[in-house]
């Protein structure tokens, strides 16, 4: 469970978000074809944003219907749970959550301390075959300026 409450959450996510510098996707090393993107932040005035970054991972199945997509914004420098949002998208009969409400399947959303199913968007391109669609909801969701570089590289 995040150390943040929804509303806390909410605040930070509100607020305008600039990439800092130009970050690149890099292969993580602990996890067989998964590629990340981690980025710091800037206001809109141009002034960094302490402790706040943003990740971004895809994990390449070893069978096609596990894909994995991972979009977060995380607020360093907090014991334990640095989660503020994250946005999951696998497919929607895969299990992707255990809370105390039992078990979520396919894509769900993180917002501080609480858990929602988007399994019922999954008709509208909240899959993994629409990386567009899944991101365009994390930068709409979190104030994330559409200025990164988002294409995931191909292996």
């Amino acid at each position: 469970m995040s150390k943040f409450t929804k509303d806390a959450a909410m605040l930070v996510m509100e607020r305008p978000k600039n990439l800092l510098g130009a970050p690149s996707w890099t292969v993580r090393q602990n996890h067989a074809g998964s590629k990340i993107l981690v980025a710091q932040f800037v206001d809109e005035e141009g002034i960094t944003i302490p402790g706040l970054s943003m990740l971004l991972e895809v994990r390449a199945p070893a069978v096609v219907d596990s894909c994995l997509f991972l979009f977060s914004l995380m607020q360093r420098g907090t014991p334990h749970e640095p989660r503020l949002y994250q946005l999951e998208v696998c497919p929607v009969n895969k299990p992707s959550h255990r809370g105390p409400e039992g078990f979520l399947y396919g894509p769900h959303e993180h917002v501080g301390d609480e858990t929602a199913s988007l399994a019922g968007m999954a008709g509208l391109g909240m899959d993994c075959s629409n990386w567009d669609f899944a991101l365009t909801w994390f930068l709409m969701r979190t104030k994330v300026s559409n200025n990164g570089p988002y294409t995931v590289p191909q292996p």
